[in-house]
């Protein structure tokens, strides 16, 4: 195995990370990766469950062919290197473009490529009102020639590797803090899912869902006090509409809300005011039977309606004074994710070389 001791690299290039341990090797080659997701152009939750993002995959690898170059330079023909093949498992839609290769004094090779995927996901909402919806790109990364396992020496780049140039997605707030790298373990390790945390916007349930929602049942309460021209008929039809929109309501939403398995607060609330929707009926119908006067029900309705503002005021004092923490998070996303024992984000020590110690280096 050769080693590679003494090499400095120049001030202005790209820092590379040389050790004798990333040579090819019949049982690897290393090669490190790093992702620069620029552009979420849609988060879709309902129906597709899918998001469109515009990413950049950078791939580093050491070339011995390369070691002796004069200076740094671009390789135009790629036909006539063996390059690693990066795959988008969970793409369904996918377009690569803008594919560049530099090759670097000392053999340090800089390989890039564009992505715009429209990518599957599974969202939640497990943490309603917070509603964190993270987005995975899982990469794979294979060659024809060798076996291919990414290298932590070659994780270089800064603390940030995920920088946003453009965003339309006005309901949605981007948590940087949470975006992190996820290594499969498996002892192929040519596999990552990138990972990255959108928050649905507070505001967006409260102008979408709990207003209209609290209007139609006020304006249900409102007029089951009002005594109706033609009596029981007609405040049961009121009340039977009432009802039948927050069941239609509840169902326009089914395309905007993640198709899950449990019942969140936005169904309980929902169901509660449902709820309330079928006793103002039961209501009607046993004062009908037992001929009491308007002005004795309009007591028992007073009551209810006394509870329904109360069960409004305690539901959203818990939404607006519910902490979350990071911890939540990560056990949610863990479980996303579906790799519990994963090496996140946090656990990666990027390599990254300041201008300055290289100058002292190289004098």
């Amino acid at each position: 195995m050769q080693k590679v001791e003494s090499y400095q690299p120049p001030v202005n290039s790209l820092p590379p990370i040389v050790l004798q341990d990333l040579l090819r090797k019949p049982e690897g080659w290393p090669v490190g990766i790093q992702i620069n997701v620029y552009n979420i152009l849609r988060i879709d939750t309902g129906g597709s469950q899918v998001f469109q993002a515009s990413f950049i995959v950078k791939l580093t690898w050491y070339d011995e062919k390369y070691k002796d170059i004069p200076k740094d330079k671009t390789v135009k023909n790629l036909d006539d290197i063996e390059l690693p093949r990066i795959q988008v498992m969970n793409a369904q839609e996918i377009d690569s473009f803008d594919i560049k290769l530099k090759a670097c004094v000392g053999g340090l090779m800089f390989y890039q490529t564009r992505y715009k995927a429209t990518i599957k996901e599974n969202f939640e909402l497990q943490n309603f009102p917070f509603d964190y919806q993270p987005l995975h790109i899982r990469l794979r990364a294979t060659s024809s020639g060798q076996h291919l396992v990414f290298h932590e020496s070659f994780r270089n780049g800064g603390d940030d590797p995920c920088k946003f140039e453009d965003s339309t997605l006005a309901d949605f707030e981007f948590q940087q803090p949470l975006t992190r790298i996820i290594f499969d373990n498996k002892k192929s390790r040519n596999e990552l899912t990138y990972q990255l945390v959108y928050k649905r916007a507070r505001s967006y349930y409260h102008s979408h869902v709990y207003l209209p929602l609290l209007i139609l049942e006020f304006i249900t309460f409102t007029l089951a006090l009002i005594d109706p021209a033609d009596g029981f008929a007609d405040a049961i039809n009121i009340i039977l509409i009432s009802l039948l929109t927050q069941i239609a309501f509840r169902l326009g939403l089914a395309d905007i809300l993640p198709k899950v398995s449990y019942l969140t607060l936005v169904d309980y609330y929902f169901l509660t005011n449902i709820l309330y929707s079928l006793l103002l009926c039961i209501f009607e119908i046993i004062f009908f039977f037992v001929e009491k006067e308007r002005d004795e029900r309009i007591y028992y309705f007073l009551g209810l309606f006394g509870t329904w503002v109360l069960f409004n005021i305690i539901y959203f004092y818990i939404l607006t004074h519910r902490k979350f923490t990071l911890e939540d998070c990560d056990r949610q996303l863990k479980l996303l994710a579906g790799k519990t024992n994963s090496i996140t984000m946090k656990d990666v020590k990027f390599i990254k070389k300041e201008p300055k110690a290289l100058e002292k280096k190289e004098k």
